[in-house]
């Protein structure tokens, strides 16, 4: 449960982050592509409906299961968490869009490393 809700936190930071200056077409094919297809997965093995994702990226999180499959779903799935719940910090910067790649890690690792102690 407390690592569901990191993978939470961080996730939130993240697309709170980048929502309002990265879209989906703003990174690039193959990222759009790896984005498009952790989504898609995601919905089908965690079976939340869309219009919870798009709340969750306008920032309206509620406490739900779905969701916090969802969000574990997509670290897991990027390989950005291991399934021992450790952060793949070479995944992480590989994955990062151009735009975030200065500011968007340093987030996450603060966050991480606070939460790890």
């Amino acid at each position: 449960m407390y690592k569901s809700s990191v993978y939470i936190i961080l996730f939130f930071i993240a697309v709170e982050f980048s929502s309002a200056s990265l879209k989906l077409e703003d990174l690039g094919e193959n990222l759009s592509k790896l984005a498009t297809v952790l989504h898609n997965t995601c919905v089908i093995k965690t079976g939340i409906p869309e219009a919870t994702i798009s709340s969750m990226r306008e920032g309206h999180f509620e406490e739900e299961d779905k969701s916090k499959e969802y969000v574990t779903c997509i670290w897991l799935e990027s390989q950005i968490v291991k399934p021992d719940g450790t952060l793949n910090r070479d995944r992480m910067m590989e994955l990062c869009p151009p735009q975030i790649k200065e500011t968007g890690p340093k987030i996450v690792l603060g966050c991480w490393e606070k939460v790890e102690g």
